[in-house]
């Protein structure tokens, strides 16, 4: 029941923040916009390829799982819109067992190697959704991020709902690349945990200290007690992070975020999910 309230309050979220798009570009109805510098590629794979008028970025829609409508395919222009303004845009769904190596390879043939790029993908097999970002982008978008959008949105698509989980994960990038926050519940939580952590251990180790030498053995299996449970809690939590795809390089800030490389190009990519 609370699973599915949020998705209905993330659904509504979505829908104004689509009419506040559209509303950006005046005298333009959806409709025109759609139809805007849209073309047909000969390459069959590819569903859409948008250009921007206003910082010439480019959408890509390639839907090789048959995962979105004609329609819903027209829309991501719309939700697209502001991720754009930074970074060319590829929304990809695919069935691939090595993934992260096959997402930094497509964006790199889509966009070239190195570009402001950040391509959003829902891989079918294993069930996982996907960002991966390059350029100036990943610099923003970073693995540690794509993780936290991920986590935020990944019910949409067990669900089956995967035009909302795309445009959620869109419109949680746009954010981030305007400067502003996300919600990062797990992160906060990680946070907690160590610095409450560190704060028991500094009182316990305080308080041992200036304590007569014969009630020290007693106040040392209370803080051996304490530890325990400050390191079951920490584990349960990080057992939930285990779930969240983690690329090999925990360094967010180098080339080798996460991605695969980016197809063997000069320059790698940032990249995190989840699983769905």
């Amino acid at each position: 029941m609370v699973v599915l309230g949020a998705v209905l309050f993330d659904s509504i979220g979505l829908v104004m923040a689509s009419e506040r798009i559209a509303a950006s570009l005046p005298g333009m109805s959806s409709p025109e916009l759609r139809q805007m510098v849209e073309e047909e590629d000969p390459d069959a794979q590819i569903d859409l390829r948008y250009v921007s008028k206003t910082s010439g970025k480019i959408l890509i829609v390639q839907d090789e799982e048959d995962l979105f409508s004609d329609n819903e395919v027209r829309q991501f222009i719309e939700s697209a819109a502001d991720v754009m303004r930074f970074a060319n845009v590829c929304i990809l769904t695919c069935r691939q067992p090595n993934y992260e190596g096959y997402v930094g390879q497509m964006n790199d043939r889509l966009f070239g190697d190195g570009t402001d790029s950040t391509t959003f993908m829902i891989n079918m097999d294993p069930r996982v959704i996907y960002i991966y970002s390059e350029g100036q982008t990943k610099r923003i978008l970073t693995a540690a991020k794509a993780r936290s959008i991920t986590d935020n949105i990944y019910r949409h698509a067990s669900m089956g709902a995967y035009y909302e989980c795309t445009a959620k994960a869109l419109m949680q990038e746009a954010r981030l690349l305007n400067g502003k926050g996300i919600w990062e519940p797990m992160k906060y939580i990680g946070d907690f945990f160590l610095a409450f952590t560190i704060a028991i251990l500094f009182v316990f180790t305080l308080t041992f200290v200036l304590m007569p030498q014969g009630k020290r053995k007693a106040v040392a299996s209370i803080s051996e007690a304490a530890l325990a449970a400050m390191l079951s809690a920490m584990v349960l939590e990080q057992t939930y992070h285990n779930r969240v795809y983690d690329p090999p390089s925990s360094d967010d800030s180098s080339s080798s975020g996460g991605g695969g490389g980016g197809g063997g190009g000069g320059d790698s990519g940032a990249g995190g999910g989840h699983s769905f």
